[in-house]
């Protein structure tokens, strides 16, 4: 079922829209569509609880099997039903002790807790290769979606649900959105050129002629107005070296009158970080988002089902999103 769009890929990152959407399903498939193939699962946080911390209500588990490399905190391996030993002992520390690798020896349930930085990850991903693992696959959210930068993942499984909303088409319109926003457009190869040569600045104001104007900051945050007030004249694009955020889109609405057309570029769809609806309004600004690195997003499932107690249907959810997307969107329970 998605063993065939994973395939050419080797570190598969799992995002959701919300909590419950269905990713620890779409991961239980994947791991049973690799038996008996030498696999390595991670996560960004805890993953594979019994209860959701929000609702209370049972969760699926990660089902693991023989032959299979764990990268988790120690104190997981407490709820742990399986047999395993333990490979290596890491110097990253969680809230649940340090991050230890592990081979499974037999078939049983596991509760995984995984590094909460990228270079932490990236430190856990060459651990598990140097274990010899096939695949990778990093269970991850929205929210701690750097783990989904083009430096850790080869490509990405976006997953959506019922929970992210009660209104259906509330669910579809900001999943294609969020969908969209990792197959954002690259820019042009002297863009990239020019982006790369000053990745020590944290932004970067182009002109038309492509001549380019470092900003001596620190950080974006904190001086948002200041970055956007350099936007006069010929600029062509702004390079952001660094997150793209909310307060950022709202210094740029403030300013929407004295900007006419924009390009945005930043490294890649893991650095923006913001809503949905403040997208439609850089769109409507006419400001363009591009990255110097894309990220391929290989397939789409959802969960018609919120512990909630409501859902949608089936073949109208599945429908409405296919409509819009042109990636394999797949119910993993079918």
């Amino acid at each position: 079922m998605l063993k065939k769009f994973i395939k050419d890929h080797h570190t598969i990152s799992i995002i959701g829209t919300a909590k419950n959407v269905g990713k620890t399903t779409v991961l239980n498939q994947i791991i049973k569509e690799y038996q008996g193939i030498k696999i390595g699962i991670t996560s960004i946080g805890l993953d594979g609880e019994k209860f959701d911390n929000l609702t209370y209500k049972p969760k699926p588990r990660i089902l693991v099997h023989e032959n299979m490399i764990l990268a988790t905190a120690k104190d997981c391996l407490e709820q742990c039903y399986f047999d395993y030993e333990i490979l290596e002992e890491t110097d990253i520390r969680t809230g649940l002790g340090k991050i230890v690798v592990i081979e499974v020896n037999s078939s049983g349930l596991a509760l995984v807790a995984g590094p909460s930085t990228n270079n932490e990850m990236l430190s856990i991903i060459a651990l598990l290769n140097k274990h010899g693992v096939e695949k990778i696959f990093i269970d991850g959210a929205l929210f701690r979606k750097s783990i989904s930068s083009f430096h850790i993942s080869d490509a990405i499984i976006f997953s959506t649900g019922a929970s992210y909303s009660i209104s259906l088409d509330d669910v579809v319109e900001d999943t294609v959105i969020l969908v969209k926003n990792f197959n954002l457009r690259t820019i042009d190869d002297e863009a990239v050129r020019i982006a790369k040569s000053h990745k020590n600045f944290k932004v970067v104001i182009m002109d038309s002629d492509f001549f380019c104007t470092p900003l001596k900051i620190d950080s974006v945050a904190g001086n948002e107005e200041y970055i956007i007030d350099q936007v006069i004249g010929k600029t062509r694009a702004i390079y952001i070296n660094g997150a793209f955020t909310s307060n950022f889109v709202k210094h740029l609405i403030n300013k929407r009158h004295e900007i006419e057309r924009l390009t945005v570029v930043i490294n890649d769809a893991s650095q923006l970080l913001m809503e949905p609806s403040e997208i439609i309004s850089l769109r409507k600004m006419h400001i363009d988002l591009r990255v110097v690195n894309r990220i391929e997003v290989i397939a789409l499932t959802y969960n018609p089902y919120s512990p909630a107690g409501y859902s949608f249907d089936d073949e109208e959810f599945r429908s409405k999103l296919q409509s819009k997307v042109t990636l394999p969107v797949i119910n993993v329970l079918k």
